[in-house]
């Protein structure tokens, strides 16, 4: 028994064609296909890296489970992806921390050790864990749609 089957392939006529035509399919992959993936990858680590303890001296807010503070800038073929949830209360009158001020302190601990702004933090790294997981499935995701 045979199988009949229709392979379509596009011919180009130069290769400045085919790399036009690449480039567009890897503007499609980077601004369609990883975007949510990303998010799903830095939701995970927001949730087993960040929410994986109960804080001993303040009220989690819950804010950045959801990954309604995710936001994209994107370039021609580059995603950056922020969390810019906001700090819970200002702590001295006059400066309410940014969502960069409190990823930063989330992921590396900076300012613990009871001499900071926010005392006794610790690193918990979901950005450059999320970081690992993306780089890997980036690369997935690019096998599979080009081989």
């Amino acid at each position: 028994m045979y199988l009949n089957r229709v392979i379509a392939m596009a011919v180009f006529d130069s290769f400045a064609e085919l790399e036009a035509h690449l480039m567009e399919e890897l503007r499609n992959v980077m601004h369609n296909d990883i975007p949510p993936i990303v998010d799903d990858i830095i939701k995970e680590h927001i949730n087993s890296d960040v929410y994986s303890y109960s804080p001993e001296w303040y009220t989690r807010r819950g804010m950045m489970q959801s990954g309604a503070n995710l936001k994209h800038y994107e370039g021609d073929l580059s995603l950056l992806v922020t969390d810019e949830t906001p700090g819970n209360t200002p702590v001295f009158p006059g400066y309410q921390p940014s969502g960069a001020d409190l990823s930063f302190i989330i992921n590396t601990g900076a300012q613990g050790n009871g001499n900071g702004m926010w005392r006794r933090a610790f690193a918990r790294p979901y950005i450059d864990n999320a970081q690992k997981d993306v780089d890997a499935k980036v690369i997935d995701v690019l096998h599979s749609k080009f081989g």
